[in-house]
């Protein structure tokens, strides 16, 4: 059924290419289905222009690596093997030795060395503590590289003396400043997607609408039902209040996700 969906929004999408005029690189598409746990994913691949979309096990998408379970592992070791290159790079900049002042060393860690270690943390930041360690870890070499600090010095006093915050915290305050910015976006959607539940975790998004994630304005009020509803209604109730969304006879989703105002037709 998920993919029957997933073909038919394919179908639409090749419209509205065609109106836009835009051409898409079949070649460089791959599908990904995102789910916990083994997964054997037997379903014939997605077509597009006629021709087969495979489906993949993880995907990278503006420098993110998503991996089918999402616990970002893939991405985290391709972050932490960049880092150590440049590290190594710039090691000669940041060496005790180096006449740079710890200011300087500082500037150069924060301008060149730790974006590494927090782009798109928005994203990945609820990934697991263990892979999270790890960046702790590189970040920690870097800094007792600056102020040649032997291993017994705790980390909380080269963060202090560095004025430079530890990456749970930092991560934290790159993903609050980003979900308060997304709220107030001009785009409504853009905004509504990010309506999310403050919760416990040490992550800013924490939790959320679970119906809101799974199935959103956009996609129950664009055309892609439009396309593919047809009005089956099961009571009086439905009749006056709304229609159902059916493929094969059969629901796309729960009906209460899927009613629609008749006046939004």
């Amino acid at each position: 059924m998920a993919r029957q969906l997933l073909q038919v929004y394919l179908s639409l999408l090749r419209r509205g290419l065609k109106i836009w005029r835009i051409k898409i690189n079949t070649d460089k598409s791959h599908a990904i289905v995102f789910r916990k746990g083994n997964y054997n994913n037997n379903m014939p691949p997605l077509k597009r222009f006629g021709r087969p979309i495979p489906w993949s096990t993880s995907v990278e998408y503006l420098g993110i690596t998503l991996d089918r379970k999402l616990t970002f592992k893939n991405h985290l070791s391709k972050i932490k093997g960049k880092f150590k290159q440049r590290l190594a790079a710039l090691r000669n900049l940041l060496y005790f030795q180096s006449t740079l002042s710890n200011q300087n060393k500082r500037r150069i860690f924060l301008q060149y060395l730790q974006p590494l270690l927090t782009y798109g943390s928005p994203i990945w930041g609820m990934a697991a503590q263990t892979h999270l360690r790890e960046l702790q870890i590189i970040q920690n070499i870097a800094l007792r590289l600056i102020l040649n600090a032997p291993r017994y010095i705790p980390r909380k006093y080269i963060h202090a003396d560095l004025k430079i915050s530890p990456i749970h915290a930092r991560i934290r305050e790159l993903a609050s400043s980003f979900f308060q910015n997304v709220l107030t976006h001009s785009n409504h959607t853009i905004a509504q997607a990010a309506n999310i539940t403050p919760g416990q975790h040490r992550h800013a998004a924490a939790s959320t609408s679970l119906d809101q994630m799974l199935y959103p304005s956009w996609l129950l009020n664009g055309t892609l039902f439009e396309a593919i509803a047809s009005p089956r209604h099961t009571s009086e109730t439905e009749k006056k209040h709304g229609f159902l969304c059916w493929i094969s006879n059969r629901p796309i989703c729960p009906p209460h996700l899927l009613r629609l105002d008749a006046s939004s037709r």
